[in-house]
């Protein structure tokens, strides 16, 4: 019998296989002679491979090394959607700004942040609300070894750019009356990403 894979546990090199399939389909484009603006070249990009890169990433619990490498791999494929190739050279900040695209991983925090938020309006019996209430009642429990990056150790990490923290169930029960509160919520949401977004630039 098949291990079974919690949703979004794909071991990172998976992650890039389809995606990368899908790029190289469209190879001839990205590298064709004719008058495609990059900014046409870019948007194919981002309706045919950006999608399959970033499904279901707001499942995902990403090491700071997994969301670096999918960075870089993000960049590698726009500078090559581009044909943007040694020895010619661009920042990163300037292939972002060229592309009118945002750092990968700053996109997965928002639809991890998304997917947050949408559970912790959902009625607390559902499925995904007792998995939560299930995971913190279960964090005090002693193990050995390294804590494993999970979703939830995840959103903590986020929270605790601002000074915040999801940790216990009473943390979750705080954060699910802050949710209520819309423009608190919304206004929450954006400093996490702020915050990221500065660091990820330093």
């Amino acid at each position: 019998m098949e291990k079974a894979q919690k949703v979004g546990s794909a071991p990172g090199r998976h992650r890039k296989i389809l995606p990368n399939g899908a790029f190289r389909k469209l190879m001839s484009l990205w590298r064709t002679k004719k008058k495609l603006t990059g900014k046409t070249k870019i948007r194919i990009y981002s309706s045919f491979v950006l999608p399959i890169l970033t499904y279901n990433c707001g499942t995902w619990g990403l090491t700071k090394l997994e969301n670096q490498k999918l960075d870089s791999f993000h960049r590698s494929q726009l500078r090559a959607a581009l044909n943007i190739r040694y020895p010619q050279k661009i920042t990163n900040d300037k292939l972002y700004k060229l592309c009118n695209s945002e750092i990968l991983s700053i996109e997965i925090l928002k639809s991890r942040w998304r997917l947050f938020g949408h559970i912790l309006r959902m009625d607390v019996a559902t499925p995904a609300n007792i998995a939560m209430e299930t995971y913190f009642m279960q964090c005090g429990d002693a193990f050995r070894g390294r804590p494993r990056t999970t979703l939830p150790s995840v959103l903590n990490q986020d929270l605790k750019i601002i000074g915040r923290k999801l940790e216990t169930a009473d943390d979750l029960d705080n954060l699910r009356e802050l949710e209520k509160r819309r423009g608190t919520w919304r206004r929450l949401w954006d400093s996490i990403v702020v915050h990221a977004a500065q660091g990820k630039l330093n």
